[in-house]
């Protein structure tokens, strides 16, 4: 009951014009990086006050009633999950600590400190952390969005709650033919997923029916590598020439003909050895989307680089200008591959570095330990560590960790670039979760205690 009749001012505050409107935290978006950095700043006492102890006031802008783990899609694509482990209700995973503002913002105005939200509320800040992810720009793509909605066409796509139900059925019911999947130019949501649903929808497929002769399964890449690392790089191209995989780089879908069942796709010659266009016929079309910022930062100026992402410091996650303002996630224009995993390394960074700017205690009083990378006098820096686990059919995984060197940095003890039933269990049923138990409720910031424990090879 309690919570019940607090949710009117804390929870859809849009609704109230007399709720408060000024804040020492603002944090915009309230996905992976939005909630589990609210949480975590708030589970954290010393660093929810200043040096009196007096506590700051906190609010999150986030227009959707409900939150997704859409790591879980391809999981899903591949008939692993049910569409429903992916979602929770949003409230659910705010503090009640926390004004929400059930929201879109319009514009930031970082000269004045305040966000413009699309009901008509500003909302002013001391401190503002921008996590607002990156969208998935489906209508970029000549006839995808048409495919994509009409249950008759063999199109499917795993970055959408709706799609990847699709892709499911789709992968069940396919009885050979010519099995396409994408990945796009530009910046995408973990680098190796494009490429994790076609190894479990190869596993799938082999089990049902003899691939030989009947099937074939190709990669079309608008990028020229399996793998920005060379380790993992090595591993996923053995890989596919064990499972008679054709790799086609510098080839970026431009259009699709649902209807034909052809795809266009257009040639790098820097990867592809020539330019020009070419048309494929298809039994099965999987297509990761090409990808940009939200709109309203594309729009914001001063604030973003020339793709639209918040230009921020890549070891303190500060704004270039702007000091009391910071990024994270996948808005970001961090040189690192936009993870979920990503996200829990830059968590501490954030908080730390965000409360210094309002005065926190514990950037005054700190325990250096608690943190991966800490440099005396200044803070905890993000090394670009981020994470791609991913499962390769046959009941196998393979888990790239890596920093801004590209450099391995592995949890485990064992050698994660080898396809392992070990590696397949942590990235199915570990990491959900990590994620739903953890994560998103502030209690996790990545594994680099684990790491200390277990891998002293990688540090």
């Amino acid at each position: 009951f309690r919570a019940a009749a607090r949710a009117p001012l804390n929870r859809f505050v849009r609704f109230n014009s007399t709720v408060q409107k000024d804040f020492d935290v603002v944090i915009v978006g309230g996905g992976s990086a939005g909630v589990s950095l609210l949480n975590n700043w708030i589970n954290h006492k010393s660093a929810s006050v200043n040096e009196k102890g007096e506590k700051f006031t906190f609010a999150i802008i986030e227009p959707s009633e409900v939150h997704y783990y859409q790591p879980l899609w391809t999981l899903v694509g591949s008939g692993i999950y049910k569409a429903k482990h992916s979602v929770q209700n949003t409230k659910n995973l705010i503090p009640e600590e926390a004004s929400w503002f059930q929201d879109k913002v319009t514009t930031i105005d970082a000269e004045n400190n305040s966000v413009s939200l699309s009901g008509g509320n500003k909302v002013n800040y001391k401190s503002l952390i921008i996590a607002a992810g990156i969208q998935t720009d489906f209508d970029a793509i000549p006839g995808l969005v048409g495919a994509l909605r009409d249950p008759k066409i063999p199109v499917c796509s795993n970055y959408s709650f709706t799609y990847c139900q699709k892709t499911a059925r789709l992968v069940d019911d396919f009885s050979g033919g010519n099995a396409y999947f994408t990945h796009p130019s530009g910046p995408v949501k973990c680098a190796g997923a494009p490429q994790k649903i076609m190894y479990l929808a190869h596993s799938n497929w082999e089990a049902k029916f003899s691939l030989s002769g009947k099937t074939k399964v190709h990669f079309n890449t608008a990028i020229g590598k399996m793998f920005a690392v060379e380790k993992y790089r090595k591993s996923l191209d053995k890989l596919c020439d064990e499972k008679d995989i054709t790799r086609n780089f510098g080839h970026n879908l431009i259009e699709v003909d649902g209807d034909q069942k052809k795809a266009v796709f257009e040639l790098n010659p820097e990867f592809a050895g020539k330019g020009g266009n070419v048309t494929v016929d298809f039994d099965f079309l999987h297509v990761t989307p090409p990808m940009s910022a939200p709109e309203f930062l594309k729009s914001t100026e001063g604030l973003t680089d020339g793709s639209g992402f918040v230009s921020v410091d890549k070891h303190t996650l500060q704004h270039t200008k702007f000091d009391n303002i910071f990024a994270m996630g996948d808005c970001s224009n961090l040189p690192t591959s936009k993870t979920a995993s990503a996200i829990t390394a830059q968590i501490a960074v954030a908080r730390f570095r965000a409360g210094k700017v309002l005065g926190s205690k514990e950037s005054s009083n700190f325990d250096s330990s608690k943190f991966p990378v800490f440099i005396a006098d200044d803070g905890p820096v993000y090394d670009g560590y981020t994470s791609c686990p991913l499962p390769v059919g046959n009941y196998k995984g393979v888990i790239a960790e890596f920093d801004y060197d590209l450099k391995p940095r592995e949890t485990m003890f064992w050698d994660q670039s080898i396809p392992s039933f070990s590696n397949y269990l942590i990235k199915v049923v570990g990491i959900p979760r990590i994620y739903w138990d953890y994560m998103v409720k502030g209690r996790w910031e990545g594994p680099w205690e684990m790491r200390n424990a277990m891998n002293k090879k990688s540090q």
